[in-house]
């Protein structure tokens, strides 16, 4: 089984620059997938801001009636650069959006999706996505 052709990986908030106050990610319809890995890097900062991630949900494609899901912010207090993870398995609601916490300014990097639980597969990727079989060594 390769990975890449049972889940979707979507880039659903880009790098932004710091910022101050929460930054909401791309709305994901959740329709076909039982859930939903959001991972976000965080840049290094110099002070012991709190950053963090948490998810909202609704009923709307544009998350204008989206609100937080109970239990589900992760955070992180670390200077240093982090990754937090947080793991959505069969929301309630067909559109989720993953949400960016910052208590004061900090850099703000990206978030990635990865769909998963597919209930038609195999998943199409985006071109930025390519399966490689085999590790044969020779030029690219």
């Amino acid at each position: 089984m390769n990975l890449s052709k049972n889940v979707l990986v979507t880039s659903v908030l880009d790098v932004t620059s710091a910022a101050s106050t929460d930054t909401e990610a791309t709305v994901l319809d959740m329709s076909g997938f039982e859930g939903v890995l959001f991972v976000a890097r965080f840049a290094t900062d110099n002070t012991s801001t709190m950053k963090g991630l948490h998810v909202q949900a609704g009923a709307s494609s544009d998350g204008s009636d989206a609100i937080d899901v109970t239990g589900s912010e992760v955070t992180c207090t670390s200077t240093a650069a982090a990754v937090v993870v947080l793991d959505v398995y069969k929301p309630t609601k067909r559109y989720v959006e993953a949400v960016l916490e910052t208590s004061a300014s900090t850099d703000q990097n990206t978030i990635t999706a990865v769909q998963y639980g597919a209930r038609v597969l195999p998943v199409t990727q985006g071109n930025e996505v390519t399966l490689v079989i085999g590790t044969d060594s020779g030029t690219i």
